[in-house]
């Protein structure tokens, strides 16, 4: 069913809220005629009686639905069900009313026979109550699908059926229902109770409390349900006072006095737990009086006496609960509660019986020990395989128990379980990580880490040691067996001398416990002799090793062959082979099942060539039943036959019968081991030998992946890279088992592989090296010498040239190449008289000698030909080397001049810098003299300009004028204006000017001097004046007056920018165009008197509307109003507080350079000559708008 979240369900029919126990009478209407048949609620009719009354009177569906609920209310559920049976025919065939109420009165049966199915156990009559409530489903939904209650009743049944597993289906149900209503307290239980099960505890937790909030004389369930929520969530403190106020309001409900006991349980003090069983057996005693069975009750009071070692009772307890309770999970807790009776009373059938069944007839995946109590029993029936599966579903839920994880590592020692050590090691590990002083744990661990891992395993032996000494802080007493387990890894390891310590303790610990156990510990003393011998085999002294083999022999233990094998071992690396065989022999007469003997005589067969006596050897092991599956010996068989596919076989049926032979051992011995990397080597070699090449190579890199420790492996990896022609992964082969094998490094046999493998890749000089480093090791080895000589011919052959090669030796190789062919003759003419015809080919031999001496023989016209050469070489390379140094010269003559130029550049410059320095000097000097002068004369103290707020100005070497910290150009940074970008410019031009009077060029007009830039960046915009305001808020325009004294170069060109700023504000600030627009400026106030007289009347304008006029620049002589004096004396009162003396004398040296100017304008004569009466103001010259 689905719902749209949009649509509003219905909520049930009024008379559902209605209180059926205080209602006394019930009157049911007639079907003709007002009045109706009155019922007596306390003594209501039988069931025919009011089924008759219903039907002749054709009652509405809405009377059927309350009778029904009177008598549900007053203990007739029989008389209930009836009615509702009866409503639901009648609805069937479409006796009803209104859908609603139809609806309500099916949901209502609905809910019935769901109380119905949850007191049922058997599962036929369970089914058959499920289909009756689902058909009702069906049927409610063809006439009201839109009702809340419908809603819950199909929640609750979907929440209850467990085997239908649809959680989210019932959650779904109430999520609509909440949609419309959201605080339903059915709904909102329903919700919270999905969420329980879905182990949500704070959602859950979340829908108890809302039911609580809006419905406060809610049923003791919901606190129940708050309280298993906070038990849950581990606030056992606040579900105790929730499970408390549950028993307070219903003192029989069972599931808050079970979540009770249960903290109290946990608590684990006495008189915690005899509070839980106070509440524990009162809700039992309850049971029995009210003759019901709670099997969760009957669990607990089990686990209780079974813990008082009291399995009788406990076993009846959990025997009933099995029988009473109909839900799986807790039929699985009592068969478990069962099993553990029987176990511990070592009935171990009947307890194995009731494991498995609460694994698999009950299974419930969380509820792990059951599996752990049937693993326990497979164990006792020595089924390791089944004990395993068990213990390995406890570690799946969990991954942490100790316990499980020490049983699986010991289970995977035992049991015959293959490819599972390193399983064992791995638990045994974790548990010695999680339990640092469980010493059984650490010992069998090591012991699993010895073949592996010696480091790791000694390691744990040593934590064993001190486990011991923790516990025995008196004493050490860790075991001699210990201690003679750790002096091996370390003789394993290489460190002999702390082997030797360790296993002298470990001797005297076992002397001084012989009493104890005179047998055991005698057979450790005899062990730890001949590990005293093998320490003393390793330091070189045999004599007193072979003194400890002997007293064992001669001693209580005669037939221990391990001394015997160790003297024939000690004889064969002394190279007396007879001795070691007699040893050898001793040893397999003493024993002659023991097949360690045969194998090691087999191998000095094996090493002398004999290759039929070691193969009786290593058959005579194999014959014998108890070593018939011996690998060491197949493999030693097969290597026989492999050996023979290397010999000069001409049968070719013979040869692939040897290799057919080599290749089934090898397969036998996978079978038998499949991780013996040797057996997979051998296979490699045969399929290579038969020319099976991509097969070989799968083989050794199968081999290499698994280990690499091998030298054999990479030997034939090699020859299978070379028959392949893929000489330069062969050659690194070669090379890196030299440098990783010591052995290697000592076998020329290697070298020689090496070297032929440079030969077929052409490097000839590596394999001359080479077959000369083997020859160090092996000096009389023929095979090494007839390659050499190879080596050293083809080597000639290719310094004399052929058609191929176009180069022309020189007369030194070529003569060495003789000299190597001399040397080759010389080899080949003694191999081919005294050389060992089963190593060399003499016919060979003698043939490669007549070669070499032919080839000696032409060497001449070579020799005589080189010479020519290089001598012709020789003159080329002096031409060149002549005009290489004349191009030298060259390049060093224009170097020479190129410094010469620049020493003088810089002298110059050094020149004119001392020039300036001596004119600032000069400078200088005249203004001291200057103040020296006026210093009698009384003057104000001029302020600094640190005290006029101005920064310092700097002058460098060539006197330029450096800016102080203040702004550009050393004018201090204005806050009104630009009087700070005039002085600037004005400094640059007087830069200029005294830069053209040093290069002797006249001075500029100053006309010409406004046109030339600033340098290259353009000149800056002026910043747009904010406008003013008078008192009453009115905005002020400004009329500018021009100065008479436009023929001042500074004047000018402070107005020229004042015109400039005009046009710029006018046209939006255009940069681009401003000195054109600067020169049209001073064209336009230069050009004639009457439009100066215009553009002051248009000036005068905003004046004679009442605004307020503020001058740019006005004479000291002027004949203004007194409005605009009173308007200007703040102003210069503020400038004067700004402005310097400096800046004064500036603006006096203006003035002059304006008169000096004054030639330059004729035109301008009569305009100009009002600005010579004039004087300006310091507030006229830099005060700002």
């Amino acid at each position: 069913m689905s719902i749209s979240g949009d649509i509003q369900l219905q909520p049930p029919p009024d008379y559902w809220g209605t209180n059926f126990r205080q209602e006394k009478e019930f009157e049911i209407p007639l079907k003709q005629g007002s009045e109706g048949v009155v019922l007596d609620l306390d003594n209501l009719p039988d069931k025919d009686e009011i089924l008759d009354v219903l039907r002749n009177e054709e009652a509405p569906t809405k009377v059927w639905t309350v009778i029904a609920l009177h008598y549900h209310v007053r203990g007739r559920t029989d008389v209930c069900a009836a009615i509702f049976e009866e409503a639901r025919d009648r609805i069937s065939h479409g006796h009803l009313d209104t859908s609603e109420d139809a609806a309500f009165c099916l949901d209502l049966l609905a809910n019935y026979y769901t109380l119905q199915f949850m007191e049922k156990k058997a599962e036929k009559e369970r089914k058959e109550l499920r289909d009756r409530i689902k058909e009702l489903f069906v049927q409610v939904d063809k006439l009201f699908l839109y009702s809340r209650y419908h809603l819950l009743v199909r929640g609750f049944f979907t929440l209850l059926d467990h085997s239908q597993g649809d959680i989210k289906g019932a959650a779904t149900q109430f999520d609509y229902v909440l949609l419309s209503a959201p605080n339903d307290a059915l709904a909102l239980q329903g919700r919270g109770m999905v969420a329980f099960q879905q182990k949500d505890y704070k959602k859950a937790l979340t829908c108890f409390k809302k039911v609580l909030q809006h419905h406060p004389g809610c049923s003791a369930d919901i606190r129940v349900g708050i309280g298993h929520c906070l038990f849950k969530l581990g606030y056992l403190e606040k579900a105790r006072m929730a499970y408390n106020r549950a028993i307070q309001l219903d003192p029989d409900c069972s599931e808050a006095r079970i979540g009770l006991g249960l903290i109290l349980w946990n608590e684990g003090t006495s008189s915690s737990l005899e509070k839980a069983l106070h509440h524990i057996v009162y809700m039992h005693k309850r049971d029995v009086e009210a003759k019901r069975v709670n099997p969760v009750n009957l669990n607990i009071l089990a686990d209780h006496y079974f813990f008082r070692r009291d399995p009788d009772v406990a076993l009846k307890l959990a025997t009933a609960a099995i029988h009473s309770s109909f839900n799986d999970i807790l039929k699985a807790e009592s068969a478990y509660s069962v099993g553990r009776s029987y176990h511990y009373q070592e009935d171990y059938a009947q307890a194995f019986q009731y494991y498995y069944q609460a694994t698999v007839q009950f299974p419930k995946p969380s509820y792990l020990l059951p599996w752990f109590g049937r693993g326990q029993m497979h164990i006792e029936k020595r089924e390791y395989p089944l004990a395993i599966t068990c213990f390995e579903t406890v570690l799946a839920g969990s991954p942490n128990n100790v316990e499980t994880l020490k049983i699986l590592g010991l289970l995977y020692l035992t049991a015959d379980v293959k490819d599972k050590r390193s399983v064992a090691r791995t638990y045994l590990k974790r548990v010695t990580e999680m339990c640092p002083d469980d010493v059984d744990a650490h010992i069998k661990f090591a012991e699993l880490q010895e073949s592996i891992d010696p480091v790791s395993a000694l390691n744990t032996y040593l934590r064993v040691i001190q486990i011991f000494s923790d516990q025995n802080e008196d004493r050490n007493e860790t075991p001699p067996e210990i201690l003679n387990n750790i002096s091996c890894l370390y003789f394993k390891l290489g460190q002999i001398e702390r082997s030797r310590e360790f296993l002298d303790l470990a001797r005297s610990r076992a002397t001084a416990s012989l009493p104890m156990n005179p047998v055991h510990y005698k057979a450790i003393l005899t062990t730890m002799m001949y590990n005293h011998g093998r320490i003393l085999e390793e330091l070189r002294d045999t004599e007193e090793a072979e003194n400890c083999y002997r007293n064992i022999a001669e001693g209580d233990q005669p037939k221990y062959l391990d001394c015997y094998l160790r003297y024939g071992c000690i004889a064969r690396d002394k190279g007396n082979i007879l001795k070691a065989s007699d040893w050898f022999k001793e040893a397999a007469h003493a024993n002659a099942d023991h097949p360690d003997s045969h194998l090691l005589l087999g191998n000095l067969h094996m090493a002398k060539g004999e290759y039929g006596p070691a193969q009786k050897k290593y058959e005579k092991v194999l014959d014998n039943p108890t070593t018939k599956t011996d690998t060491y010996a197949l493999l030693s068989l097969g290597n026989i036959w492999l050996e023979t596919l290397y010999q000069n076989i001409p049968d070719v049926e013979k040869k692939k019968r040897h290799a057919e032979r080599a290749f089934m051992l090898y397969k036998q011995v996978l079978k038998l081991d499949p991780t013996n990397v040797y057996a997979v080597n051998g296979m490699g070699a045969v399929l290579a030998k038969t020319g099976q090449l991509e097969e070989a190579k799968e083989m050794f890199s199968v081999v290499r992946e698994s280990t690499a420790d091998i030298l054999d492996l990479w030997l034939n990896i090699g020859h299978s890279y070379c028959d392949q022609r893929q000489y330069v992964a062969g050659i690194k082969m070669y090379e890196n088992a030299l440098k990783r094998f010591k052995e290697a490094s000592l076998d020329p046999t290697i070298f020689l592989y090496l070297a032929r493998a440079q030969y077929f890749h052409g490097d000839l000089k590596d394999a001359r090296k080479t077959l000369q480093l083997a020859r160090r090791l092996a000096p009389q080895n023929q095979a090494l010498r007839y390659n050499l000589a190879v080596v050293m011919k083809r080597m000639a052959l290719l310094t004399f040239g052929d058609a191929r090669n176009a180069t022309i030796p020189t007369y030194a190789e070529v003569q060495g190449a003789v000299e190597d062919l001399k040397v080759a003759q010389k080899i080949f003419d003694f191999l081919s008289t005294e050389g060992d015809k089963a190593v060399v080919d003499m016919v060979r031999a003698d043939r490669e000698k007549k070669k070499c001496a032919d080839l000696i023989l032409i060497s001449a016209s070579k020799l005589n030909d080189a010479r020519d050469n290089d001598e012709k070489v020789q003159a080329k390379r002096q031409v060149n080397e002549e005009a290489r140094r004349a191009y030298q010269e060259l390049i060093m003559k224009e170097e020479m001049q190129a410094e010469e130029a620049k020493r003088k550049q810089q002298e110059e410059l050094l020149r004119k810098r001392q020039e300036v320095l001596m004119k600032t000097n000069e400078v200088k000097e005249k203004i001291i003299r200057e103040h020296a002068e006026e210093g009698n004369r009384p003057v104000q103290r001029k302020r600094t300009r640190k005290e006029a707020g101005l920064p310092d100005e700097f002058i460098d070497d060539q006197g330029n004028v450096i800016p102080g910290p203040g702004g550009e150009g050393g004018a201090p940074k204005r806050h009104r204006g630009e009087g700070g970008e005039r002085r600037r410019i004005k400094a640059a031009r007087r830069k200029r000017r005294e830069d053209r009077l040093e290069q002797g060029l006249p001075p500029l007009s100053s006309g010409e001097e406004n046109d030339e830039p600033e340098g290259d960046s353009p000149r800056p915009a002026r910043r747009t004046k904010e406008p003013e305001y008078d008192r009453k808020g009115r905005k002020l325009k400004s009329a500018a007056f021009i100065s008479d004294s436009d023929s001042s170069s500074s004047s000018s060109d402070s107005d020229a920018e004042g015109g400039d700023d005009k046009k710029t504000a006018a046209s939006g600030g255009d940069e681009s165009d401003a000195g054109e627009k600067r020169n049209e400026a001073k064209k336009a106030l230069a050009s004639s008197s009457d439009d100066d007289n215009d553009g002051v009347k248009k000036n005068k304008s905003p004046s004679k509307a009442g605004g307020k006029v503020t001058r740019r620049k006005a004479l000291a002589g002027s004949s203004d109003d007194e409005d605009a004096d009173a308007d200007r004396k703040p102003v210069e009162k503020k400038a004067k507080k700004v402005v310097s003396d400096d800046e004064d004398d500036d603006m006096k040296d203006t003035d002059a350079q304006r008169h000096s100017a004054e030639p330059d304008h004729p035109d301008d004569e009569e305009d100009i000559k009002p600005a010579k009466k004039s004087k300006l103001s310091l507030n006229d010259s830099d005060s700002d708008f």
